[in-house]
């Protein structure tokens, strides 16, 4: 089933049949209003599942290294480190978090007893990583850094333009779209599927973007070139079922401006959410825990 951002807004307006994006009269939603409910709704859930399993939102990023040069930028969406690799030269040295304490800076920090003949420590600072000492020589990569990273919000335009393994997201936002993101990097991974227009039916992951000319390349070249009639949309990253529960919230959304009756939907939505202890239940037997009981001991 689609799970982009614009069968995303279809679906809300299904819900509370609404069958168009604008109306003379400004009584229907725009799809931008529906898009922001669905997105408050993925960042909650986001949020509930971390809370169960921290991994599942895990990603990483290299970093090509320049010589004496110690601090080097994270990604716009990173939460957390778990794991640092030293990949430089072809070895690969695992560099395990250490996690703040209470009472101590809110400083991650960890070191390799050897390096290149040398001990080396690593700290994150607000969005950087500082190295000490830097290493002598420029490594492509240098370094492999797993973390955990806040998903990408959904959002979905018409492109400027397209080649063979690019295409150009829409740069401000109007009635056809949102403006994508300026930070670099930010929708990597993700998946990019083309809606209408030239080349529709097209599904890609994201393997680079930059947020200056908000050009994104993709893993897999098109089979057909987007252009500027294409139409665009990312898709969520929540797994199955969870990935309605946006769709729903933008309903119910929409129903309480109105105040219409919203109990089925309500109902609905909080059964999805209900659903995410199955995945609470599954990780925590492959952890051999428990699962998280708030009322233990009470």
């Amino acid at each position: 089933m689609d799970k982009h951002a614009r069968a995303i807004i279809a679906a809300a307006r299904n819900e509370i049949q609404e069958a168009n994006s604008a109306d003379p009269l400004g009584n229907l939603w725009t799809d931008a209003e529906l898009l922001e409910w669905a997105n408050e709704a993925q960042n909650q859930t986001v949020a509930e599942i971390l809370d169960l399993d921290e991994n599942f939102f895990g990603a990483f990023f290299e970093i090509n290294t320049v010589a004496n040069v110690a601090i080097y930028d994270l990604p716009s969406r990173f939460l957390r480190m778990k794991q640092v690799e030293y990949v430089g030269g072809g070895a690969r040295l695992d560099v395990p978090e250490s996690r703040a304490r209470p009472g101590n800076p809110p400083v991650l920090s960890a070191s390799l007893e050897t390096l290149e003949g040398a001990g080396l420590a690593y700290a994150l600072f607000n969005d950087q990583i500082h190295f000490d000492p830097p290493l002598a020589s420029a490594l492509t990569p240098g370094f492999r850094c797993w973390y955990i990273g806040d998903p990408q919000e959904l959002t979905y335009g018409v492109a400027s333009a397209g080649a063979a393994s690019t295409i150009t997201l829409q740069a401000a936002v109007s009635a056809t779209g949102r403006a994508a993101s300026g930070d670099h990097d930010y929708y990597n991974g993700v998946f990019l599927v083309l809606t209408g227009g030239t080349g529709v039916g097209q599904r890609r992951r994201v393997a680079d973007y930059d947020g200056d000319t908000k050009v994104a390349t993709v893993a897999t070249p098109w089979s057909v070139t987007p252009n500027g009639t294409t139409l665009y949309a990312t898709e969520t990253v929540l797994p199955s079922p969870a990935w309605r529960i946006p769709q729903l919230f933008a309903a119910i959304s929409a129903k309480g401006k109105y105040r219409q009756d919203a109990r089925q939907l309500v109902s609905r939505l909080n059964a999805l959410h209900d659903s995410l202890s199955s995945l609470e239940r599954r990780t925590s037997t492959e952890r051999g825990v428990e699962p998280f009981d708030p009322d233990d001991g009470l």
